[in-house]
């Protein structure tokens, strides 16, 4: 699978450094520098599982517990995502946010034993699909 690798050239990165762009015209660009190293975070995206009730048993007693456990873990969130106005889901079940101070954290989060059992785990219960998105985070207000 092409995701697999995205996370073993992660598992590479932490010698590289991105530069950081200066945001120009914009009245928060006070609080920006290019020295300024800003957050990273991993979104994981689950589409819909083909069996809700066990996705979130799972999820919850299993997943969950096992994600905490990764290290340089700033910050998480965890959101499930509304169905659509007529009630049918949207592409979409969950999402989970998992914020790192740094790329080279981040990195170093993902290629750990911990981040690879949750990566792998996530796997396993996206019986609809995952993805898994790493982003820098360019403004945060």
């Amino acid at each position: 699978m092409a995701f697999l690798g995205l996370f073993e050239s992660i598992r590479r990165c932490h010698a590289l450094r991105f530069g950081r762009r200066l945001l120009w015209g914009f009245p928060w660009m006070a609080f920006f520098s290019e020295d300024h190293a800003m957050a990273v975070k991993l979104t994981v995206v689950y589409d819909n599982p083909t069996d809700p009730e066990t996705f979130e048993k799972h999820y919850h007693s299993v997943h969950v517990p096992l994600a905490q456990k990764i290290p340089n873990v700033k910050r998480v969130e965890l959101a499930k995502v509304f169905p659509k106005e007529d009630g049918s889901p949207t592409p979409a079940y969950r999402t989970a946010d998992v914020y790192f101070e740094s790329y080279a954290d981040a990195c170093a989060a993902i290629a750990s034993p911990e981040g690879q059992g949750a990566i792998k785990d996530a796997l396993a219960i996206g019986t609809g699909g995952v993805r898994f998105l790493l982003s820098d985070i360019e403004v945060s207000t």
